[in-house]
């Protein structure tokens, strides 16, 4: 019997513009009908894919991006009552995300979204500054961010997140501190604030190579960090993930899937699986190009750009990487023969201050966050392939 899935991520990769910052895959909408194209094959992708679908007892649905509330509210619901029809009845996904731009949250369409089952919001704000969001390049300039956030509550979004970028390059670099406090005011129930990084392919990354953009450097960047989190935590938000905020209850599910190791099923161009396939564990992803992934969805053939089998010592690593970005942490119980091994590379890291050891877990510190992704690279050694 195949282990059941517990997340579904669905990719809409168009946006507004696409954002000078950004490496994502994502892409500029032509026209309406290349949109409405692209739903159509999602729904034939969800139609292919339906055996993992078949009475699953599904956690969490997430409409990623790009920017999936240029979709019309009436062709979202639809792919969702095909979920509902797929899944085990007796259970109902306890959180449908949508990712969302400012420019996009008019009544209607809340209110459409709403209805269509959606039942937390996610808006890209990144700054409230508009010479902050000129530099970064947004899809918006206007300052319409708080009101579609107000917009949404009055639509009936009692779970909303707020996402922001940090650590511009002089003389944005102190924009943040605004931007939070302004937040806070409005008290979302999530804030997701990451640090800006220059990441191929984006305009961002072309500018830096020319010269013309110095980015700031690793210690003031550290700063910002630990700023944000000190700001936030005295606002009443849990650091529980390196760029995540939340009020109490309020985590965000879906992601919290990916960092505890749970199977989602991903659709979409560019959309990434964790599956279990024959008795193993096995990531796969579609191809990226939204052109190419319609075409063959109109041919009705596999979307699928690679498979890989995860072996035991890939999943350990995964789960070390992932478990110290997280507020929980790690038990080196739980990695078996490795747990010796484990105490033992860690404890340095205790007592610098970036790790807390009770016994039991290491749990990083803020501090620590900031360096977990090269604390666990050097773990990895001691995991034999």
């Amino acid at each position: 019997m195949k282990a059941s899935i517990s997340g579904l991520y669905i990719h809409i990769p168009f946006c507004p513009a696409k954002c000078g910052y950004c490496a994502f895959n994502s892409q500029p909408l032509p026209d309406e009908a290349t949109l409405d194209r692209y739903l159509t094959a999602l729904e034939t992708e969800l139609v292919r894919q339906q055996n993992f679908l078949a009475g699953a007892r599904l956690k969490t649905i997430y409409f990623g991006g790009g920017t999936p509330s240029l979709a019309e509210p009436k062709r979202l619901r639809r792919i969702l009552d095909h979920v509902f029809r797929l899944i085990d009845p007796r259970s109902r996904p306890e959180e449908i995300t949508l990712e969302s731009n400012p420019v996009t949250l008019q009544a209607d369409r809340l209110k459409g979204f709403r209805q269509a089952g959606i039942n937390r919001l996610t808006i890209g704000v990144q700054s409230f500054d508009l010479a902050a969001l000129t530099f970064m390049e947004c899809a918006y300039r206007s300052p319409i961010a708080t009101q579609g956030f107000e917009t949404a509550r009055q639509a009936g979004f009692d779970n909303i997140g707020l996402d922001f970028i940090v650590g511009l390059p002089q003389p944005h670099d102190e924009v943040y501190r605004a931007d939070l406090k302004q937040a806070t005011e409005l008290a979302p129930n999530h804030l997701s604030v990451y640090l800006l990084t220059v990441d191929e392919p984006s305009h961002l990354f072309e500018r830096v190579k020319r010269g013309e953009i110095v980015p700031l450097g690793d210690d003031r960047q550290a700063e910002i960090f630990l700023d944000c989190h000190d700001i936030l935590s005295r606002a009443g938000y849990d650091h529980y993930e390196v760029s995540s905020y939340a009020r109490p209850g309020f985590r965000s599910r879906h992601n919290s899937l990916y960092w505890t190791g749970e199977y989602y099923l991903g659709l979409g161009a560019g959309a990434h699986s964790y599956l279990e396939i024959e008795g193993r564990p096995v990531r796969r992803a579609n191809v990226t190009n939204a052109d190419r992934y319609m075409d063959l969805m109109a041919r009705d053939q596999e979307p699928l750009d690679f498979t890989e089998t995860l072996t035991p010592a890939i999943m350990a690593r995964e789960r070390i990487m992932l478990a110290l970005r997280t507020k929980e942490g790690l038990a080196p119980a739980d990695f078996g023969s490795l747990e010796d091994r484990l105490i033992l590379s860690l404890t340095p890291h205790a007592r610098d201050g970036l790790i807390a050891w009770d016994g039991r877990r290491f749990r990083p510190t803020p501090a620590g966050m900031l360096i977990a992704d090269g604390v666990a690279e050097r773990l990895w050694d001691l995991i034999a392939d």
